[in-house]
C-alpha cells in the first residue's frame, strides 16, 4: 500500500489542478505519519480528504494523467465541460468597413453562389438561404489606410466557409489558392466504397 499526498487547488471557473502523488516511506515518517501510526488508528484504504491510502499502481496510473496533462487533471469518465457566458468589455481599434459598399456589392449579383466553390445558400436552405451570401475583400482590411477607396470590384461572394477559409492565413489567401486547396483535398479523398 501506499499514502499518497496530492494538492488539489482549483481556481474559479478552472479547471481542478493536482500535483503529484507522493508515496509515503515505509521506514521514515512523512509529517510524523508512518504505515504503522495509520494502520494503528483504522485509516481505511480509500480515506477522505486530500490524503489517500493507494496503491503503486493507482498512484502511478494517477501521475501518468496528470503528468501528461501538464498538471491539470481532467477525468476521462465525465464529459468535458466549462462555464460560459461571462460578460466581459472589450476595447479593441478595429478597421472600419462600409455597410453601404456590401449592400451595393450584393445588389449588383445575378448569382448568389460562391465564387469559390460554388454553394449557393439558396439551394442548400430554400426560401431562408435567398440572397444570402458572404463579401470578401480581396485587398485585406487591415493593409487600408483611412483615405483607401474601395469599390464593387474589390470584393467577391464567397460562403461562410470559404471566407473562413480565406481568413486562415496571413496575408489571406487568394480566390485562385483556396480554389488550389480544394483540387487538392478532393484528389485525397478516398470515396467510401473504395475504402472497403
Amino acid at each position: 500500500m501506499l499514502w499518497g499526498q496530492s494538492e488539489i487547488k482549483k481556481a474559479e471557473g478552472n479547471p481542478l489542478t493536482f500535483k503529484r502523488f507522493k508515496p509515503l516511506s515505509e521506514s521514515e515518517p512523512v509529517r510524523g505519519l508512518t504505515y504503522q501510526y495509520l494502520e494503528n488508528i483504522g485509516v481505511p484504504r480509500w480515506g477522505s480528504g486530500t490524503f489517500r491510502y493507494i496503491s503503486a499502481e493507482v498512484a502511478n496510473t494517477l501521475d501518468t494523467l496528470i503528468s501528461v496533462a501538464d498538471g491539470t487533471f481532467v477525468d476521462p469518465s465525465e464529459e468535458p465541460w466549462d462555464t460560459e457566458g461571462r460578460s466581459l468589455l472589450k476595447r479593441h481599434v478595429t478597421k472600419e468597413r462600409s455597410s453601404k459598399l456590401i449592400r451595393a456589392f450584393k445588389a449588383q449579383l445575378t448569382d448568389y453562389s460562391c465564387t469559390v466553390c460554388g454553394f449557393s445558400f439558396q439551394r442548400a436552405y430554400g426560401t431562408l438561404g435567398a440572397g444570402f451570401i458572404e463579401a470578401h475583400h480581396t485587398i485585406p482590411i487591415a493593409t487600408l489606410t483611412e483615405q483607401t477607396k474601395m469599390s464593387v470590384s474589390d470584393l467577391i461572394a464567397v460562403c461562410s466557409n470559404c471566407h473562413r477559409m480565406l481568413h486562415r492565413s496571413n496575408p489571406p489567401l487568394s480566390m485562385e489558392e483556396l480554389q488550389t486547396e480544394i483540387e487538392i483535398a478532393a484528389q485525397q479523398i478516398i470515396p467510401p466504397d473504395a475504402a472497403r
